[in-house]
Order: structure tokens, then C-alpha cells, then sequence
């Protein structure tokens, strides 16, 4: 671990970390099934490593929590495990596209998740608040909006420069 604490290897890590998360969203568009997947994978480790290095930061959780688009983050982080684990949170709409259009996919809901990733019993009550946020803020939406959320939220953060007791406000 670097000698300057977690907190500050974060910091460190959010600016390569943001990009990371906004390229990877941005590609998503335009992806096949098997390419999608693995551009879906990066977008989740990348929104998860932002999210999980601001946990030490005094008022992150309770700013998260009361931003509209920050709500998202626990349930790309519940995403982001069973994806881990071997499971497909997206499905596709259609079987093909006629025009050679990207095929539309959404998200699953979280007892289909549940049923492709190994026994978590008894569940945690991080891992139950990140499962009800999957099923409130995730599932059943098109790919991209979840995403596109948790992009908005980091750009809201980086607005503020990172300073989360100033905003504790709901947007």
C-alpha cells in the first residue's frame, strides 16, 4: 500500500480511472454482443473503482444517496460482481438486426442475475442494499442508461472538485 493512505492513492487513481469510464460508455453504442459484453465489464470495473476509492471520503455515501444519478452506483457494483462471477447482466431485445443496427440490450432483472452467479447466503447487508439498488435503478433499462447515470454523477463530483459535505443536496 502507498504510504500516503488509501484516500490519497484514489485521488490519484480518478483521473485516469474517470476517462477509463467515460470512453468505455461511450463505445457501447456501437458493439455486438460479445464486444459489448466486454466494454460493459470495463465501464462497471471502472464506475466501481471511482466509487469504491470516494468510500473514505466524509459524506461520499450520504451525497451519493441523495444525487439522482449517484443512486445507480450500488446497483452497477451488484452488476459488476455477478459479472465477476461469470454471470450476463444484459440481455439482447431482439435475436438480429435487419439494417446492421446495434442490437438493443437491457438490463436483467436481479432474480435472473441471481440465478447465473454462485450462492451468496447469507447475503450481507451491503450486498442486499446493492441488489434492491440493482432492481430499483438498473434493471430493465437499456444498456447505456445506467451508465450514462453514473457518468453524470462523476461529473457532478468532479464540478465540486471531489468536496462531497457540500453536496449533500438532492438534484
Amino acid at each position: 500500500m502507498d504510504e500516503r493512505g488509501p484516500a490519497t492513492v484514489g485521488a490519484t487513481a480518478r483521473p485516469w480511472a474517470f476517462e477509463g469510464l467515460r470512453r468505455s460508455v461511450g463505445g457501447l453504442q456501437s458493439l455486438g454482443w460479445v464486444d459489448a459484453h466486454i466494454v460493459l465489464g470495463q465501464a462497471l470495473w471502472w464506475a466501481c473503482l471511482l466509487d469504491e476509492t470516494c468510500w473514505p471520503e466524509p459524506g461520499y455515501e450520504k451525497a451519493r444517496a441523495a444525487h439522482s444519478s449517484g443512486r445507480v452506483l450500488p446497483g452497477l457494483r451488484y452488476a459488476r460482481n455477478a459479472m465477476g462471477h461469470g454471470a450476463a447482466p444484459v440481455r439482447s431485445l431482439t435475436t438480429f438486426s435487419l439494417d446492421g443496427d446495434p442490437l438493443p440490450y437491457e438490463w436483467i432483472p436481479a432474480r435472473l442475475l441471481d440465478m447465473y452467479s454462485p450462492p451468496q447466503r447469507p447475503r450481507s447487508p451491503r450486498t442486499t442494499a446493492d441488489r434492491a439498488a440493482y432492481d430499483d435503478h438498473v434493471a430493465g433499462r437499456p444498456l447505456e442508461e445506467p451508465l450514462q447515470d453514473a457518468m453524470r454523477w462523476f461529473e457532478h463530483v468532479d464540478a465540486i472538485e471531489w468536496d462531497f459535505p457540500h453536496s449533500a443536496g438532492t438534484h
